[in-house]
């Protein structure tokens, strides 16, 4: 799938979820009207970017937001960075950035780390941006009455579940399970982000699978491909089969987008040309390129975004002229 295509497909998702809200407004009116806005939201966003394109500007429609590399207690997934509190960007500063990334027209800012809500302060900053719709990503274990309470008053903060297949631990597919319910009954738009390997692609990629999250609320479901070592050809023949399934379930599904992210050296450098650029801001105001290992010099604790997006290397980021050799394989929303 190119770019035209995703663009595509997601005009054509988002109006078929639409329809569907609306025909079941009466049993879920909350999310009729957070589509109806998210709609308004996207519109308006899309007319302002092409404002800036004319003045010479690239504007991205989404950037990823690192919150924290901190994780709970008990969580279960290593660590891979740690930033002290000296170093990560206080919440007025996150504050700053997502009122200049409303004023140049980007209208969703994905937040992630390894535990979001640990940092409590970026998230009623964000909770006060309503023209921004920002999908969290969450670990669906410690999702407590009390964040769902939040996610539900707020509902441009998106819930994003972290489902980690695991198949000798009952006890976490059970509390997944549970939250699902949860935000279900609530009423609230969630989606779910999946890890997934050759050995669970089947059962994971099913049309029961798929239907069993949608008629339990799921509006987004998003695969990150985790493949372990493997020869070549088996990579290939794996994701080919990964996609031909992606691609009927495209077309069964109309109550949810449906996309996955690659992580291997041949399929990122596909989706660089099919013009899949983007970048995520770091928890010390790092700014780095995906699917490049570049950060820029410039730190969005004294730069702008707009400083950022009209830089150098920024321009041949999106050019798509930058040292193929800086390539990286790393989880994007971790």
């Amino acid at each position: 799938m190119n770019q035209l295509e995703l663009n595509d497909y997601l005009s054509k998702s988002i109006k078929s979820m639409l329809k569907s809200a609306f025909k079941n407004s009466l049993q879920n009116p909350k999310e009729a009207a957070f589509l109806t806005k998210s709609g308004r939201i996207v519109q308006k966003s899309v007319r302002r970017r092409k404002e800036m394109e004319r003045k010479g500007y690239h504007i991205p429609p989404f950037f990823i937001g690192t919150v924290t590399s901190r994780q709970s207690a008990d969580a279960s997934y290593a660590v891979k960075n740690y930033y002290t509190s000296e170093k990560m960007l206080a919440a007025t500063d996150w504050d700053r950035i997502f009122h200049e990334a409303e004023s140049l027209g980007i209208s969703s800012i994905i937040l992630s780390g390894e535990e979001p809500f640990l940092r409590n302060d970026v998230m009623e900053k964000a909770a006060t941006h309503q023209n921004i719709i920002f999908p969290i990503i969450v670990n669906g274990t410690h999702l407590s009455p009390e964040k769902i309470n939040i996610f539900d008053l707020h509902r441009n903060l998106v819930p994003i579940i972290h489902m980690e297949r695991r198949p000798k631990k009952v006890n976490h597919e059970n509390d997944i399970d549970a939250v699902i319910s949860q935000l279900n009954q609530t009423g609230i738009f969630f989606g779910v982000i999946i890890t997934t390997t050759t050995e669970c692609l089947e059962p994971l990629t099913s049309k029961p699978f798929i239907e069993r999250l949608t008629e339990r609320g799921c509006r987004i479901i998003l695969y990150l491909e985790s493949e372990p070592k493997a020869n070549d050809t088996d990579i290939f023949n794996a994701r080919k089969i990964f996609q031909e399934r992606l691609n009927q379930r495209r077309k069964d599904c109309d109550k949810a987008i449906i996309i996955a992210f690659p992580n291997d050296e041949e399929a990122i450098k596909e989706t660089l040309g099919a013009g899949y650029r983007f970048f995520r801001i770091l928890p010390d105001g790092a700014v780095e390129l995906f699917p490049h290992s570049i950060h820029f010099e410039m730190n969005l604790k004294t730069s702008t975004l707009k400083a950022c997006l009209q830089s150098q290397l920024f321009q041949e980021f999106q050019k798509g002229t930058l040292n193929q050799e800086h390539i990286c394989y790393d989880a994007l929303f971790y």
